[in-house]
């Protein structure tokens, strides 16, 4: 009978997964996030910020999870995550304030080429929160091609746009049409988030067989409740062959906000 024990418990601790020495350590549970509320009574600071871009299409949706989608994912260039954070009203270190997470939310959702935007304190630790930043894109590349005839005469015409350039936010618009009255040549560019600022830019050329058009925009908008300023600069310049017309015109404004 001793000899039968003996072999059960020899044999209990052969087999794996049974061994006390073998088995893995309890997981360690990471303090749950507190309410917003209670955040920020206790003065939570914000402190690592993680950007999660998605795709364009979802491989995890049945829908979605086809060839062409897939390959389309391979060919787009999903947005930069420094572009993300230059948009936040928060950084590392600052104070945590559900207000200013909705505000970012707002300010990421009227960006083109994202399809949504979605933040979050996700770990609590030492009243440092960390957040993140969940976006998804959208197809930025527009190809448009024009032909047509008509009365004997051909027109032509083309259009290639990108309104996230490389994943930079930046947009640029390249586009030309053909006909029996005029020959027009376009090249638009239009940054809303230059060198990382809150400042807009807006450039543009057409170049026509009747004449040229150049304009250009700059501006810092109310981009936040907390912004207490804004200004724009308008300038157009239009030169017509035709007439030896040339007309130019620049207009500013500025505005201030009280508290």
């Amino acid at each position: 009978m001793k000899r039968m024990v003996a072999l059960a418990a020899l044999l209990w601790l052969a087999v794996p997964g049974l061994s006390p020495a073998d088995e893995p350590p309890p997981a360690s549970t990471a303090p749950a996030v507190p309410p917003d509320d209670a955040l920020e009574s206790q003065g939570a600071v914000i402190g690592e910020i993680k950007v999660n871009v998605g795709d364009v299409f979802n491989p995890e949706d049945p829908e979605e999870n086809r060839r062409l989608f897939l390959i389309a994912n391979k060919l787009h260039r999903t947005t930069r995550d420094s572009v993300i954070l230059d948009q936040l009203l928060f950084r590392s270190g600052d104070r945590y304030s559900r207000r200013l997470l909705d505000e970012s939310e707002r300010i990421l959702r009227q960006d083109r080429y994202l399809y949504d935007a979605e933040i979050r304190p996700v770990r609590y630790n030492g009243n440092r929160v960390d957040v993140e930043v969940v976006t998804r894109d959208v197809w930025t590349l527009n190809v448009g091609v024009n032909l047509g005839r008509s009365g004997g005469v051909s027109s032509t015409g083309f259009q290639l746009q990108d309104t996230n350039l490389l994943g930079t936010g930046k947009s640029v618009t390249l586009a030309h049409s053909s006909n029996v009255d005029r020959t027009s040549s376009l090249f638009q560019y239009d940054d809303a988030a230059v060198l990382g600022s809150r400042v807009r830019l807006g450039a543009g050329y057409s170049d026509n067989s009747d004449g040229n058009v150049r304009h250009l925009a700059l501006g810092r908008p109310f981009y936040s409740l907390d912004a207490r300023w804004a200004a724009q600069m308008n300038a157009l310049v239009a030169d017509q062959v035709d007439t030896h017309y040339e007309l130019g015109h620049i207009a500013s404004g500025f505005r201030h906000q009280e508290g």
